[in-house]
C-alpha cells in the first residue's frame, strides 16, 4: 500500500476480508467433500488426514543421570535407547510368579 490515506486503508481491509473469507469457503468446501466421499474413496480421506497430522518432530536430546549419579544427554538414538532402557528398567520390578499367594476359588 502506497499512499496512506483513509480511504484506501478501508479499501485494502475490505479486499482483504473478502479474500479471507472466499479461503475459508474453499477450505470448508474441500472438507465436507472428503468427509462426503470418504465412504467411497477411503485413500483420499486418508491422504487428507495424513498431510494435516504429519509432524517431523525428532526426540530431542534426553538429559539422564548414569550410575554415579552426573547429568548426562544422550544424542544418538543408541544412546537414547539405553538411557531409556536404564529408566524403565529401574521403575519396573520383576517379582518370581511364586512369591504371590495362590488367590481362593470362587463358589
Amino acid at each position: 500500500m502506497q499512499n496512506r490515506d483513509v480511504s484506501s486503508w478501508k479499501t485494502y481491509r475490505k479486499q482483504s476480508n473478502k479474500m479471507r473469507k472466499l479461503i475459508r469457503q474453499d477450505y470448508q468446501k474441500e472438507q465436507n467433500k472428503v468427509a462426503r466421499l470418504c465412504k467411497v474413496n477411503p485413500k483420499k480421506f486418508w491422504k487428507y488426514v495424513n498431510s494435516k497430522s504429519k509432524s517431523k518432530d525428532r526426540i530431542g536430546a534426553l538429559k539422564y543421570t548414569d550410575e554415579q549419579g552426573n547429568m548426562m544427554s544422550a544424542d544418538t538414538p543408541a544412546a537414547k535407547a539405553e538411557a531409556l532402557s536404564a529408566f524403565f528398567s529401574s521403575v519396573c520390578s520383576h517379582e518370581p510368579i511364586d512369591s504371590f499367594k495362590p488367590l481362593a476359588q470362587r463358589k
